[in-house]
């Protein structure tokens, strides 16, 4: 992305804050990490979720791809009830997408285990309605974008699917992994066992 279009990005986001505009916008807050937990799931989430790739599709252009994905975007999924979203990305343009994203309000990680400069993830914290919601933003190649969004497909359309999911969620934490990177790697034999299965229907 070049120094003009992120300069152009961030006039389309101050317009979108407009007193004038009736769309509801997120205020940014100060990112604190949380230690993964089993909460019910909120049906709030998809609705911020919506404002918030609004928000990002205004910094980096509207004709990137953004989804709501992960546990918070399947109805009924018990989880963190953190928002991950997906933006896709190719690599010249990573990033000119992290400048523009960090400039509206997104924190970078700064933890040792945080995600490589090439695929990165970004923290995001956002007031609404008197409630802070936590973001994870993942900037991917179209075919990790792609693998999400199949993900959350086949939780929502298998019930079966989710259970199994999500007990393997309260399996973990009942081993005491709470660490948000340790906990993501625990479950991770089941995401590429769900995906598989999806592959093969």
């Amino acid at each position: 992305m070049s120094a003009e279009t992120v300069a152009d990005a961030r006039v389309r986001s101050e317009r979108r804050r407009s007193p004038c505009s009736n769309e509801a916008v997120p205020e940014f807050s100060t990112y604190i990490t949380v230690a993964a937990a089993h909460h019910e799931w909120d049906p709030e989430c998809p609705i911020v979720a919506a404002e918030i790739c609004r928000e990002v599709q205004n910094a980096v252009g509207d004709r990137r791809r953004v989804e709501h994905v992960g546990s918070s975007s399947v109805p009924g999924m018990p989880g963190k009830n953190i928002i991950d979203l997906a933006l896709e990305a190719e690599p010249g343009d990573v990033p000119g997408f992290v400048t523009a994203l960090v400039e509206i309000g997104w924190q970078r990680q700064t933890e040792p285990w945080a995600h490589p400069a090439t695929r990165p993830m970004l923290y995001g914290a956002f007031d609404r309605s008197g409630r802070r919601h936590l973001s994870h933003l993942h900037i991917v190649g179209a075919a990790e974008f792609e693998s999400m969004v199949r993900f959350r497909e086949a939780l929502r359309a298998d019930p079966a699917l989710r259970d199994r999911y999500a007990e393997r969620k309260r399996e973990v934490l009942a081993s005491g992994v709470t660490e948000g990177h340790l906990y993501a790697d625990a479950k991770s034999d089941v995401v590429e066992a769900i995906l598989d299965e999806g592959e093969r229907r």
